[in-house]
């Protein structure tokens, strides 16, 4: 005999009673448990910043992973103003005085003419959130020119997932409700199941691999031009020398110290590559500073950051570049 309608709703309804009520318990439960787990960026480690720098510095983006608390209203800013250089990169861009020094030069030299550049970049990025903010933020902005300045963090380890594997976590459909306790908790079995997966394979996972770089760097480049937008090469500069790597990298950042300075020239040589092959202009600081005596003068202690120093010296040898290059020409032409 069929169930009469009624009833087929009554349980229906019981049933979805019974759910909601299972899931507010649990929800519930695991409020009064303590437990929480965010995707990014307070719980996922990326060597640089850890969890303390994070919170004091940085507010979660879902497409960029983190960003300056002031962020938006920078870019909210810059959409009202006639810019012509951006400088994209990490914390040797972010932290540095070179851009403020390189902007200040200009202005002395071109008295007659407005000149205006801002820093974007973001300390800890790869060149795979360089790609989503370029897309996202700077090409809508309409610079004439932008400098892409990435390769450190790179190839560092990535912790068990590459940057694009945790860009594909927070846009999951469970990540736009992730404030809710339960989807956390599934979201930590996610990325669970994701990094056990790369630790079976027995090999050390960098957050963006050689191949990726060079694919975002493209992407990078041809957007750029396609938009109209100057895209500016640099190569990233150290005073690393083999046998002489800084210990406290071997701590986070690299599984083997004697593989910094080979890895690291893989990646700037990858620079130089698709500078060459899309015709963009490159700055190749590496080169000019591999050719400087005694030129760990001009870095802090990690062999990575610019000192005092080496900001004046980046910022002549930026300008110098720019100036010297027809395809930068559109910065001093009014």
């Amino acid at each position: 005999m069929p169930v009469p309608k009624f009833k087929l709703r009554h349980r229906l309804l019981l049933f979805c009673f019974s759910l909601l009520l299972s899931l507010v318990v649990a929800e519930v439960g695991l409020i009064v448990a303590g437990f929480s787990f965010r995707v990014a960026p307070e719980s996922v480690e990326f060597g640089w910043p850890d969890p303390k720098v994070m919170k004091d510095l940085y507010r979660g983006d879902p497409d960029l992973f983190w960003v300056p608390k002031s962020y938006p209203d920078i870019i909210t800013n810059l959409s009202e103003k006639k810019v012509d250089i951006l400088f994209m990169g990490d914390s040797c861009t972010e932290f540095s005085r070179w851009p403020q020094l390189f902007v200040e030069k200009a202005k002395m030299d071109n008295p007659n003419q407005s000149f205006f550049g801002q820093v974007l970049a973001v300390g800890g990025w790869t060149s795979y959130q360089g790609k989503q903010q370029l897309q996202r933020d700077i090409i809508p902005l309409q610079p004439k020119a932008v400098t892409i300045f990435f390769g450190w963090n790179d190839h560092w380890m990535g912790f068990g997932l590459e940057d694009k594997e945790i860009h594909q976590v927070l846009q999951s459909p469970l990540y736009q409700f992730s404030q809710f306790r339960l989807i956390q908790a599934l979201l930590k079995v996610q990325l669970g199941n994701k990094i056990k997966a790369q630790n079976q394979n027995n090999k050390t996972i960098v957050r963006v691999p050689i191949s990726d770089f060079r694919t975002n760097l493209v992407e990078m480049v041809t957007q750029s031009q396609k938009a109209g937008i100057v895209p500016i090469l640099l190569t990233a500069p150290s005073s690393h020398t083999e046998g002489k790597e800084p210990p406290y990298l071997s701590e986070r950042f690299l599984a083997d110290l004697s593989q910094l300075v080979p890895l690291h020239q893989s990646y700037v040589s990858v620079v130089r590559e698709v500078a060459n092959e899309y015709d963009a202009p490159l700055c190749d600081l590496a080169e000019k500073f591999d050719n400087i005596p005694n030129r760990e003068e001009y870095f802090k202690f990690d062999g990575i950051h610019f000192n005092e120093q080496g900001d004046i010296q980046i910022a002549a040898l930026l300008y110098e570049c720019l100036q010297n290059n027809p395809k930068t020409s559109v910065l001093w032409d009014r």
